[in-house]
């Protein structure tokens, strides 16, 4: 790490030093370290080697350089430091260091417990008047005593992975629960009493017959835009971009879940929402430690929503560009709630190290995903505890993918060997058929006869096709710079042998796309892909993978649409777009506003229920969508 002073009238660089002498712990997040100035010193930690040194501030001479290496920990000081009462001190870990400032010497080390609460991240102190406060990345603020947090150990810190048998965290309530907006038996009566599956089933139609009539209403949830909004940076990144981040920072989660009168919501801005499907009205907000981009999951006693990011940390960056198998994606909690469905209480929450940003796949009362971090995993969708034989006696994954995935939500195909689970990943890119009753690889498929973009099978969720027993996804082919082909293909889930590949189009590739998730209509016997590289809607015959027509919608979709009765249901763009699914003639065109990026259209009865990108969630006539 190289510590540097600057002119700061002119810029001039007036020293440099490199602080550490070789890499002992790889950060995780690095982010430097904050330097604190006193008495024409320089105090600051460094990452690379777990030391806290002192230099010169005009020289830049070393003064002192003092490890906090551990064993068994890894300690990187990353925060500010404070001088006071002739010492100084930092926070790191579950400690905070009281060191002597002329000689670097540890005068004492106060440390937490460090659980849950006391864990100090990157939290500098502030000392008022001698009481010390430090936040946590638990988001909890503590005070103390300067004094004492200087002379006194503390209390026995925590073990690294070994925490007391009885110790918990405790379940959090809804921040916002309002029980008088909840449904009326008679209101509930007119819904499904679940939605267990992403786009509503394997085939990913997203419709219900049952459901009510005459309901219109438009929700924004916490920090929405105005529908009539520009996406947010438009000058600086251009629409596209613009939209995507927008999306990332205020969207709603790839589909709405309507059940039992309610529906459940997640959203960008770290919540879970529920709402009375009749009248829009807020019932509870849940907040969550990462966004979610999942579909709700309403099983017979929880909904459930996942939590993640698909971002690379620094360390994650680095085996991302030496195209390494340990590669993983989230860099911050990624973890499954599961919350009460009428008031938002927290049942359980699970853990994981990549993201969790996909929809897991419930089956028989279990969830079954693959990570970030390419893990298989397997738990109790009742109490959240892991489930045999994905899951060793100590609860670990019995089965890692090389690679990670980060948006391929998993699908299904009942099949005489058993249950399968069809899920991609990327680095390397590679298509698995997974047995659920065995927790077995079956096969894998790479379409190794022409090269893919680096988002592999990692993004679009395949969809089964139960008629003609196949499994049928796309993927991005050819990359050429920013231009790529999207190529559909299906494959035989018992054996993974690719049956049928198509052509969709070659176009340049949309910031965050890396793949169309498709829908299948049993009664046409088709299967409809959005295609943003060429801004249009696709039909192929599900037998064969010929085209059956292809039209131009002039939007970008890549969530799946809805089919209901003579009727394709799309979004894209500020757009809800009905087309006929056997011809793609456009029937009729709705403008809503914001945009539809990754939401899928869920119909229920005579009403289209959908989230926006710019925050919010609508309930639409059907006969208006359809013209």
């Amino acid at each position: 790490m190289d510590i540097f002073a600057l002119n700061a009238n002119t810029g001039q660089l007036l020293w440099s030093h490199l602080g550490g002498n070789g890499l002992v712990a790889k950060p995780v997040a690095f982010k430097g370290s904050v330097p604190m100035v006193h008495g024409g010193n320089l105090y600051v930690g460094d990452l690379l080697n777990e030391t806290y040194q002192s230099y010169n501030e005009k020289t830049g001479r070393l003064r002192w350089e003092t490890s906090i290496a551990q064993s068994g920990e890894v300690n990187e000081p990353r925060a500010g430091g404070v001088y006071y009462d002739h010492r100084v001190l930092f926070a790191e870990g579950q400690h905070i260091y009281t060191l002597n400032p002329k000689t670097g010497a540890i005068v004492n080390k106060f440390s937490s417990h460090g659980y849950f609460f006391g864990v100090w991240g990157i939290s500098s102190p502030v000392i008022v008047d001698n009481e010390l406060y430090i936040g946590s990345i638990s988001g909890w603020i503590f005070a103390a005593p300067a004094h004492y947090i200087m002379t006194h150990p503390g209390g026995v810190p925590a073990i690294p992975n070994n925490f007391p048998s009885n110790l918990s965290v405790p379940d959090k309530a809804a921040r916002y629960d309002n029980p008088l907006a909840l449904p009326t038996p008679n209101q509930a009566a007119n819904f499904p009493s679940v939605w267990e599956y992403y786009a509503g089933g394997t085939d990913h139609e997203g419709y219900s017959s049952i459901g009510p009539s005459g309901v219109k209403w438009a929700t924004p949830l916490n920090d929405a835009l105005p529908l009539n909004s520009p996406p947010r940076d438009t000058s600086i990144f251009g629409p596209q971009v613009a939209s995507e981040m927008t999306s990332l920072a205020f969207g709603v989660g790839s589909g709405v879940s309507p059940a039992q009168g309610i529906v459940y919501a997640g959203s960008s801005r770290y919540s879970v929402n529920a709402l009375n499907a009749t009248t829009g009205q807020l019932i509870w907000r849940f907040d969550t430690i990462n966004a979610n981009a999942g579909q709700p999951l309403v099983t017979p006693n929880a909904v459930i929503e996942s939590s993640g990011d698909p971002w690379f940390n620094f360390a994650a960056v680095q085996d991302f560009a030496k195209n390494s198998p340990a590669v993983h994606i989230g860099a911050s909690f990624q973890n499954i709630h599961a919350l009460n469905p009428k008031t938002g209480r927290e049942m359980w929450t699970f853990y994981t190290r990549g993201t969790d940003a996909m929809t897991p796949l419930y089956y028989q009362g279990t969830l079954y995903w693959v990570d970030g971090s390419g893990n298989v995993w397997a738990i109790n969708a009742q109490n959240g505890t892991p489930v045999k034989p994905f899951v060793d006696s100590s609860g670990n994954p019995v089965l890692h993918l090389s690679g990670f995935n980060t948006q391929d939500s998993a699908t299904m195909a009942l099949t005489p060997q058993g249950p399968i689970m069809v899920v991609g990943t990327s680095t390397p890119d590679v298509l698995y058929g997974i047995n659920l009753d065995t927790a077995q690889i079956l096969w894998k498929q790479t379409l190794s006869s022409t090269p893919l973009q680096y988002s592999g099978f990692a993004f679009a969720t395949p969809v089964y096709d139960a008629v003609d027993h196949l499994v049928i996804s796309d993927v991005l082919v050819d990359p050429q710079g920013n231009q790529a082909t999207l190529e559909a293909f299906a494959v035989n889930p018992l054996t993974g042998q690719v049956v049928w590949s198509q052509t969709l189009g070659t176009g340049s590739v949309p910031d965050g796309f890396g793949g169309s998730t498709p829908v299948f209509d049993p009664q046409t016997d088709s299967v409809f892909f959005g295609n943003p590289l060429t801004h249009s809607e696709v039909a192929l015959n599900a037998v064969n993978g010929h085209i059956l027509w292809n039209t131009p919608i002039g939007q970008d979709i890549s969530a799946p649409g809805a089919v209901v009765s003579r009727h394709l249901i799309v979004a894209g763009g500020p757009d809800i777009f009905s087309l006929n699914p056997r011809t793609g003639r456009i029937q009729h065109t709705t403008v809503i506003g914001g945009d539809f990026l990754n939401n899928n259209p869920t119909i229920e009865g005579q009403t289209v229920y959908i989230g926006n990108a710019w925050g919010w969630v609508l309930a639409l006539p059907l006969n208006e969508i359809t013209g």
